[in-house]
């Protein structure tokens, strides 16, 4: 069995990824289409929440232990990309493991 590894680290490069897995797949007939409305979509999801009040969010992986991600995941990216902000976002690591108090601490402080 042939195992192929395509990490994806941002929302741009995730429609070229899903047309590489279609090739690698054999059904490069379908990979264009699906890769270019994957493209329309995030960007009508962007266009659709530009002019919305931009929300602080707190993205939770986990509860046990309590896990979020910075800026740099692309669950941040999708957030960002529909009017959320990230309180995490300027953390250096991802993901990252918390304890809850400082981890509230930190969020109230990112206003």
């Amino acid at each position: 069995m042939r195992v192929v590894s395509i990490p994806t680290y941002r929302l741009a490069e995730r429609a070229g990824r899903a047309a590489q897995h279609r090739r690698i797949a054999g059904t490069r007939a379908t990979a264009e289409p699906v890769a270019a409305k994957f493209e329309a979509d995030i960007e009508r999801l962007r266009d659709r929440y530009s002019r919305e009040r931009v929300l602080r969010v707190f993205i939770q992986i986990d509860d046990e232990p309590l896990y979020t991600v910075n800026r740099r995941h692309v669950i941040s990216e999708v957030s960002s990309s529909a009017a959320g902000r990230n309180v995490f976002a300027d953390c250096r690591k991802s993901p990252r493991r918390w304890r809850w108090r400082p981890c509230w601490r930190a969020s109230r402080r990112s206003s």
